[in-house]
């Protein structure tokens, strides 16, 4: 049964599309053939794992439980301040 939980997705660094579940960020692991999308935990030695349907952030299924701490929200906003910049970059690279 489908459950909402405050879930965003962002770009990566490298143009990649994670999902944020509660300042932990998932990475994309692959299509099921439901229909639904498996994404793990970035941290590599962490088994949590969500999987959302299509598109939308509706997590289906979960386990959050992860072995190391949460980003700080200082680490998130350097991140999307840096995610800002390369857009402003790319945006004045690209002006006529």
């Amino acid at each position: 049964m489908p459950f909402n939980m405050n879930v965003e997705r962002i770009t990566s660094q490298r143009g990649k599309e994670l999902l944020v579940i509660d300042r932990h960020p998932f990475s994309k692991a692959r299509d099921l053939n439901t229909g639904e999308m498996k994404w793990r935990c970035c941290v590599r030695t962490c088994a949590a794992m969500a999987k959302t349907i299509g598109d939308s952030n509706t997590v289906t299924e979960s386990n959050l439980q992860h072995t190391h701490p949460k980003r700080s929200e200082r680490n998130i906003i350097l991140f999307l301040e840096n995610r800002f910049e390369e857009c402003q970059t790319e945006h004045v690279l690209l002006a006529p």
